[in-house]
């Protein structure tokens, strides 16, 4: 009973947490995101999930040397494949998204997917 009553306050102490952080980052103008590229290149970006901090603004993600042009973002997700839910939160929202020389997938969690999706691509 104790693992039980352990594992439901951990479970709501962890997602206020990461409620606090998205405020947090979202104030920053940035986002917790993972990118992969599914067809094409993308400049700095690979094969395999990239995790980090995004600075985002209209069309655009950025961090440290890679800003990744963005044309349009579909707004349907999908949630990770098992073997992707050991490089990315399970709990994320994989977007697919356009940028000038390929495609992209963005894996956001979902108290800061609403938010960067409007301010990645305003348009919709």
């Amino acid at each position: 009973m104790s693992e039980i009553v352990g594992y439901l306050f951990g479970t709501r102490l962890g997602r206020r947490r990461a409620e606090k952080r998205a405020a947090l980052l979202q104030e920053q103008g940035k986002v917790q995101a993972s990118v992969i590229v599914v067809a094409g290149e993308a400049r700095g970006i690979g094969t395999t999930w990239t995790s980090r901090e995004w600075d985002i603004g209209p069309g655009s993600m950025g961090c440290r040397s890679v800003l990744l042009v963005i044309e349009g973002v579909d707004r349907a997700f999908r949630s990770p494949t098992p073997r992707e839910a050991w490089d990315i939160d399970p709990e994320a929202q994989i977007y697919s998204a356009r940028t000038p020389t390929g495609s992209i997938e963005v894996a956001l969690m979902p108290e800061q997917a609403k938010w960067a999706l409007g301010v990645i691509d305003p348009r919709q």
